[in-house]
């Protein structure tokens, strides 16, 4: 009897579902926690305190950009419902990208910045939108259950990333290799959720309704009103520790920080 639960439970579209998206995730952190131990020893505390400080950044920015809107989409009844939930993550977070770029040109041509390299704004920037696609593309994916793509673009990242920090260091390319890397796998795993954006938009173009998606606002506010502050809040608390850091003692202070911090969290 209950090899016959099993069995039936195995056999499931839930299961099959999870083990989809287990493997990918086990998969993608077996490369990354595999490969630290190398990275550390061929790149300095201080290369790894900046790099980690610019993945807290792009994190920081995408996990805000959209009001927290993409976590809503599998709660519609309709797709296309969702569908302008989906366009309106979009839409908001191109508003919060034009506002921080403003911000970063301000920062560059103030002085207040000179702490980063120019390029270290532009890259900060374009991994925030690859972050965004794919965070609003894994939230459409699960709505429609495919959990190969989401799968998929954790080991691309995983396995691109990590190549390249490696591969960068035989060229001496210091923090900019780490972070062009880490770019360029943003860029891969979010190549299949932007060619989705146009296929998704063609499908359900005729569903798109301003008024609707005011009323679909106001029907899922809590969103922005209740979950964003709590995401603000965690992914701050991350950025307010690593800005003191850099400010009151060092980055190479701050990449042994980040480095333990990471490694701690491996159980979780």
């Amino acid at each position: 009897m209950a090899f016959n639960r099993i069995s039936k439970i195995t056999k499931g579209d839930f299961f099959k579902s999870f083990t989809v998206l287990l493997s990918g995730t086990l998969i993608a952190q077996i490369i990354g926690y595999a490969i630290a131990p190398i990275l550390t020893r061929l790149y300095s505390t201080e290369e790894m305190g900046e790099l980690g400080f610019y993945m807290r950044l792009t994190g920081f920015i995408s996990a805000i950009a959209t009001l927290r809107y993409e976590a809503a989409l599998p709660l519609p009844k309709k797709d296309a419902h969702s569908f302008l939930l989906y366009r309106l993550a979009y839409l908001i977070s191109m508003l919060v990208l034009i506002l921080v770029t403003i911000i970063f040109s301000f920062l560059l041509i103030s002085g207040l910045g000179s702490q980063f390299d120019w390029w270290f704004y532009l890259f900060t920037i374009l991994g925030t939108a690859c972050v965004i696609i794919i965070n609003v593309g894994t939230s459409w994916s699960v709505r429609m259950g495919q959990y190969s793509i989401i799968s998929r673009h954790k080991i691309a990242n995983s396995l691109v990333a990590n190549s390249l920090k490696w591969s960068f260091s035989f060229f001496q390319m210091s923090t900019f290799g780490l972070i062009l890397a880490t770019l360029i796998g943003y860029f891969i795993s979010c190549l299949e959720f932007a060619f989705n954006f146009k296929k998704i938009h063609s499908k359900f173009k005729d569903a798109i309704s301003t008024k609707k998606t005011r009323v679909l606002m106001r029907e899922h506010k809590e969103f922005p009103t209740l979950n964003l502050p709590h995401v603000f809040v965690d992914n701050g608390r991350d950025m307010l520790i690593a800005t003191l850091i850099f400010a009151y003692y060092s980055v190479g202070i701050y990449g042994s920080f980040n480095h333990s911090y990471t490694m701690l969290r491996i159980p979780l």
